[in-house]
């Protein structure tokens, strides 16, 4: 990669460079000029040297197709084409079992020095979540309480009783405290006014069998 000849003229050029501002200056070499000029002149050696030994010096490889795979057949895959990984996420993915690769980067089949680190994002569990408490609370207040959790209101019963103000949720299912799938649905039945039962009509007197002749 390094052209002898092109550095020659290089340094030839940095030196000229360098003799023509002293020519204008009027000024004389120190030493912090002398090392200045070398430094500039050392410069693409160095440059040369570190893209030699760490850049063109490591071979290649290729980056496996992992997504879909377990992470365990994909970590197999990496140590053989000699790269590292890490694990930068889980999330749910209803198509790729938990536990497996979602998405990596770089991408399946690209081309890469070895050692390089491919970044994996992996499917976990669905979240669980606990069901929140609704009794004694109207819809209005139901919905958001479910909405915050990531849940959604299901069936909506009806049952006629005295003991609790028309309108008012007495009974969930699942109940208060069950942990559920996010976005699960929770059935609520909600108390009607119960209706009066109707009255006895008057009982109509007896009578006598003696008047009725």
């Amino acid at each position: 990669m390094f052209n002898l000849f092109i550095y020659l003229i290089y340094v030839a050029l940095v030196l000229y460079i360098v003799d023509q501002l002293i020519r204008r200056e009027r000024c004389v070499w120190s030493t912090q000029l002398a090392l200045g000029v070398v430094a500039i002149a050392i410069t693409p050696l160095i440059i040369s040297w570190l893209y030699t030994s760490y850049v063109t010096a490591v071979p290649e490889t290729h980056v496996p197709y992992l997504v879909s795979k377990p992470i365990s057949d994909a970590e197999d895959l990496l140590r053989q084409n000699h790269l590292q990984w890490a694990i930068m996420d889980r999330v749910h993915n209803k198509d790729i079992p938990p536990g497996s690769v979602v998405s990596q980067y770089p991408e399946g089949g690209r081309a890469v020095k070895q050692g390089r680190i491919v970044q994996l994002v992996l499917s976990g569990e669905i979240p669980k979540i606990l069901v929140p408490d609704l009794i004694s609370k109207t819809l209005d207040q139901a919905v958001p309480l479910l909405n915050e959790a990531g849940l959604k209101l299901g069936t909506i019963s009806e049952e006629a009783t005295s003991e609790f103000p028309e309108g008012m949720i007495i009974a969930q299912d699942p109940p208060v405290g069950l942990e559920i799938t996010s976005g699960a649905a929770v059935s609520v039945m909600v108390s009607k006014r119960s209706e009066p039962l109707p009255e006895n009509p008057p009982a109509e007197p007896e009578t006598d069998a003696g008047e009725a002749q």
